[in-house]
């Protein structure tokens, strides 16, 4: 199966939220298989886009938190 390169960049982005599970999600992940399918897809997203990502990721981190320090 190829992705095209939205679909790559997508998928990224969807296991780095993943990779942040424990906090963002409420979930335990496995993440040495979600880091092992990170770099595989690595080589495929430009670096603009990861920085971006990471970026977005961020910021969700940082919005999971206030929430939780406002429901405390």
């Amino acid at each position: 199966m190829e992705l095209s390169k939205e679909e790559t960049r997508e998928l990224f982005r969807a296991l780095k939220i993943l990779e942040s599970g424990e906090i963002l999600l409420g979930i335990d992940i496995d993440k040495q298989l979600i880091g092992k399918l990170i770099k595989k897809l690595d080589t495929n997203v430009n670096k603009d886009s990861k920085d971006a990502v990471e970026n977005e990721v961020k910021k969700l981190i940082k919005e999971c938190e206030k929430q939780s320090i406002n429901k405390a």
